[in-house]
């Protein structure tokens, strides 16, 4: 709400309101609920932000945006996981990322890095990096994805989502949060993806 009505006089304070959405995102003390919370606000501040400030903004934080991959590998919820990608791409360039890749990720084989790199289809390509990050944890991995034929909730049976970049239809089991996430088609419509966490 704040955001659509009160943008301008948002964006005079950016560094600050970043700056705090940002140390609450990497808090291991906060519960993962408000650092969820807190990550999706600070997605939604950096998409609309000017780009000049986005730049600006990282080397404010640099302190903080370095914690971003230990979190991510740590974090034990996919929307928490997706969420800190978009704001590691929304805070860089591909050139920074294809030259920081591996000081960030040095856990993991060049294929993951590949994945990583070449993320620009935003849903599907960052479930194949997170896929292959949350498996190369080992005994540390918190998120477990699931393909999947059908998937019911009771007597409700919940649909694949209809867009063509959903090759497959996933069920998240995040240890972290102790919570079931699926993305599944929104019902009465074609193109709407929703998520049901449970």
């Amino acid at each position: 709400y704040l955001l659509e009505n009160y943008r301008e006089e948002l964006f005079q304070h950016f560094e600050d309101i970043g700056t705090e959405l940002l140390s609450t995102v990497v808090n291991d003390f906060v519960p993962l609920n408000l650092r969820l919370s807190r990550a999706r606000q600070l997605c939604k501040f950096l998409q609309l932000a000017p780009n000049e400030a986005n730049k600006s903004f990282r080397i404010h934080v640099k302190h903080l945006f370095s914690k971003l991959p230990y979190v991510l590998r740590n974090a034990g919820d996919y929307d928490f996981q997706t969420n800190i990608v978009e704001a590691i791409f929304r805070m860089t360039s591909s050139a920074q990322r294809a030259k920081m890749v591996t000081k960030w990720f040095p856990y993991v084989d060049c294929t993951t890095h590949a994945l990583f790199i070449r993320i620009i289809d935003f849903d599907p390509d960052c479930r194949h990096f997170l896929n292959s990050l949350n498996k190369s944890l080992g005994k540390h991995q918190g998120v477990f994805s699931i393909p999947c034929e059908k998937a019911c909730i009771g007597q409700i049976e919940l649909l694949k989502p209809q867009v063509a970049s959903y090759e497959k239809f996933w069920i998240d089991f995040n240890m972290g949060s102790r919570s079931i996430l699926i993305l599944c088609q929104k019902k009465g419509t074609k193109t709407q993806v929703t998520d049901v966490t449970i």
